[in-house]
């Protein structure tokens, strides 16, 4: 009897054409590089309430079958600069649009970037490999759930893919998989990050976002698909506290006012990421230790200014 590693995993992923066919992602093209990947197939209980004379536990039909890959993936662009992300499948499907930046003369790429939307979500094709199997989910729609930018960590976030399974195999792991694409990222330290609000530097340690994306799966007499239906972003902003007279924070709390906040870390052409926020309103300042010095944990919403806009990443 075989005994499968645990640790030993790959997630190939691939838009698909056609929403729900097959696109047949290979390892040498559509290897997505995650981390801490599990993958799984869920189901509802469907039984019949039968009166008995006797205690019992009752036969089910399982209903509403989805499968489901959750992991972090690393917040980075291409090598060449302004080209598509690695990981823009999972972007995509995670009801973003890239765009590319040009120069003033329309003609050097400058970024890449990736902005939420809320209509015309891709679909993707998902094969997950792991523990001596292959699941094949088809009209894969994904959401970031938490993103990350931490001192002494790496830029990165968690996601969730789901879809319909399209098969179950036994499989051995691929042994061509391609992850060139993938750039070493920049550790996040003092001198590659900056933290700021509206036009002010602070004392930044990290900030940490949750989308609030709902993904749901929505069934009926033609179809089973998967839905993104909803995002609210909010999160958490930790620094350490600046002087009244440099920066009020606790009146623009009182104010009620919407300020931009941006994150960026720094390093070598390609690998900048900047994580940009227009529109922040912060609640009130809750004190932590950190190492024994106090800093400040403030919790923010993040609201479309123009729409589509909560926050915005520019690999560059």
């Amino acid at each position: 009897m075989p005994l499968d590693l645990f640790r030993l995993r790959a997630l190939l992923l691939k838009p698909e054409a056609t929403e729900g066919t097959d696109s047949a992602p290979t390892p040498a093209a559509n290897a997505l590089q995650i981390m801490n990947g599990q993958g799984q197939i869920e189901s509802e209980r469907l039984s019949r309430e039968i009166d008995t004379p006797y205690f019992s536990s009752r036969p089910f039909v399982r209903t509403r079958q989805r499968g489901s890959v959750s992991g972090s993936i690393e917040l980075l662009g291409a090598a060449q600069v302004g080209d598509p992300a690695p990981i823009d499948a999972l972007l995509r499907a995670g009801a973003h649009a890239y765009t590319q930046v040009l120069d003033v003369d329309e003609v050097t790429p400058l970024a890449a970037e990736y902005n939420p939307v809320s209509t015309g979500i891709i679909s993707a094709t998902a094969w997950f490999y792991h523990g001596g199997e292959l699941v094949k989910l088809t009209g894969c729609r994904a959401a970031l759930n938490r993103i990350m930018l931490a001192i002494n960590d790496f830029a990165k976030a968690e996601f969730q893919l789901q879809g319909s399974v399209a098969g179950v195999t036994e499989s051995a792991l691929p042994g061509d998989t391609d992850y060139s694409a993938y750039q070493e990222p920049v550790a996040i330290t003092t001198e590659s990050f900056e933290v700021q609000i509206d036009d002010t530097k602070v004392d930044g340690v990290s900030i940490e976002l949750d989308t609030g994306a709902q993904l749901t799966m929505v069934e009926h007499s033609e179809a089973r698909v998967t839905r993104l239906t909803d995002r609210q972003v909010s999160g958490t902003l930790r620094i350490y506290r600046p002087e009244v007279s440099y920066l009020d924070i606790r009146a623009l709390v009182a104010a009620h006012a919407r300020v931009p906040v941006f994150a960026t870390v720094t390093g070598p052409a390609g690998r900048s990421v900047r994580l940009d926020l227009p529109s922040v309103q912060m609640g009130d300042p809750q004190r932590t230790d950190i190492d024994g010095i106090a800093a400040w944990d403030i919790p923010i919403v993040a609201m479309a200014d123009a729409g589509n806009d909560e926050y915005l990443f520019t690999f560059n």
